[in-house]
């Protein structure tokens, strides 16, 4: 018999809860940081130039940029989701944080 095997009843690996929760709405997405930005040499960042540019491999839920480093370039930023950190800093170098709208509801 294999191991496991309870003669036909449930087995108890199946019977017990499984660890951790699943969440339906759960949102993935692709992260860059401003570290990263900076190494461009283009006026303007949009998702499709990340993909162009071999930065970022796929979407998932949309793009989000992060505070990481120092931009010091004047730059217009197109992403779905900034952080706080992130969007200062990219106002602060003279640039534009565009907000563009997500590919699924919140």
């Amino acid at each position: 018999m294999r191991p496991g095997f309870e003669g036909g009843q449930t087995p108890f690996y199946l019977r017990v809860a499984k660890r951790g929760f699943n969440a339906p709405r759960h949102r993935l997405f692709a992260v860059v940081n401003l570290d990263q930005l900076n190494l461009m040499n283009v006026p303007e960042v949009s998702p499709e130039l990340l993909i162009e540019k071999k930065i970022i491999k796929r979407l998932e839920s949309g793009l989000k940029i992060l505070g990481r480093g120092e931009l010091k370039k004047k730059l217009v930023v197109r992403a779905h989701k900034f952080s706080s950190h992130a969007k200062e800093a990219i106002e602060r170098a003279g640039g534009q944080a565009v907000l563009l709208k997500s590919k699924q509801p919140s």
